[in-house]
């Protein structure tokens, strides 16, 4: 347990808003819905799968599009790596499809930082790849 402590008191941290935000980096694509879902329908466990990747509840729209919410005219999640830890955080904690939670969201992760050339790889979505 004495391992596991860090992470549980980071994932406190995350849920009561005790980290701090790094400025990071401003967005330059925007992931939407049906994207997100012709990614996960692409990858080899959901043909493999009658579970993986299938939504249980359709909470994963409302997940992608708290994404882009904004408050008094301002994004909640300002930068990419904001977005992308929230994406990442939130299908994982919320368990929204009936299999690969983890391997969506991971997934999901670096899809949307290679979208927004976070990852400094010419074929990112953004790049029209």
């Amino acid at each position: 347990m004495e391992r596991y402590l860090p992470s549980l008191v980071l994932l406190n941290d995350y849920d009561t808003g005790n980290v701090p935000i790094p400025k990071g980096d401003e967005s330059q694509w925007v992931l939407t819905y049906e994207d997100a879902m012709l990614f996960i329908r692409s990858m080899p466990f959901y043909t493999q799968s009658d579970l993986f990747g299938r939504e249980r509840n359709g909470s994963f729209q409302g997940i992608v599009a708290g994404l882009y919410q904004t408050f008094g005219g301002e994004e909640l999640y300002r930068s990419t790596q904001e977005k992308a830890a929230n994406l990442l955080y939130q299908v994982v904690k919320d368990h929204l499809f009936s299999d690969g939670n983890k391997r969506c969201a991971a997934a999901l992760f670096v899809y949307f930082l290679n979208g927004n050339s976070i990852l400094g790889d010419d074929d990112s979505p953004a790049c029209g790849g």
